[in-house]
């Protein structure tokens, strides 16, 4: 008896019991995340190298753990249906959902990006014989991961309910992303000349 009571407790809208059933969705999406993370990493990717184009190996690559996170992401939106969330509550759980999926999107972009830049470019790159281009191949790859992130924060931000023009206006986004991520690569590339 005092079992079913407290499965019939409620908070925020939702009982107990129903938050368990929300909680083993989840589990069971992690699970399953992993699973596909795991064939992606070991079968797809030993699939790609086979063939003749690399862009399927980078894609394969790019997938692989940001899947896992993906699988949570899915999770949470089929165990939303057991829920009877009061509405500051529902709100809470779509910003949430919302960030995670705009996090693993970035994450896949970003590992996409790096693959592209280190393949295509960085192959040019050991065609010369200059070293400068090979020194840029890292501030490339830097800035494109320093934008796809701006670009998440200031989306995750308007989820939120922030108002994003006013930061893009003000901050100069396409400025700050070359500062942020030449600013190592550079100190690196001119300590080196000499």
């Amino acid at each position: 008896m005092a079992a079913e009571s407290l499965l019939s407790e409620t908070y925020f809208g939702s009982t107990v019991f129903q938050y368990g059933v929300f909680f083993g969705v989840l589990t069971v999406g992690a699970l399953v995340g992993r699973a596909l993370s795991f064939i992606i990493e070991q079968r797809l990717s030993r699939k790609a190298e086979a063939t003749e184009t690399e862009i399927d190996d980078i894609i394969a690559r790019s997938l692989g753990g940001p899947i896992s996170l993906l699988g949570v992401v899915v999770a949470a939106a089929l165990g939303r249906r057991v829920l009877t969330p009061t509405p500051a509550a529902e709100e809470v759980l779509v910003v949430v959902a919302e960030i995670l999926l705009i996090v693993s999107l970035a994450w896949i972009a970003v590992r996409l990006t790096n693959g592209l830049v280190e393949t295509y470019i960085g192959r040019y790159a050991d065609r010369t014989e200059s070293k400068l281009d090979d020194a840029l191949v890292p501030i490339v790859s830097r800035m494109t991961n320093v934008a796809i992130v701006i670009i998440g924060v200031i989306v995750i931000l308007d989820s939120v309910g922030y108002d994003v023009t006013a930061i893009i206006a003000s901050l100069g986004i396409g400025g700050i992303a070359v500062a942020l991520a030449a600013r190592k690569t550079l100190s690196d590339v001119f300590g080196g000349a000499h």
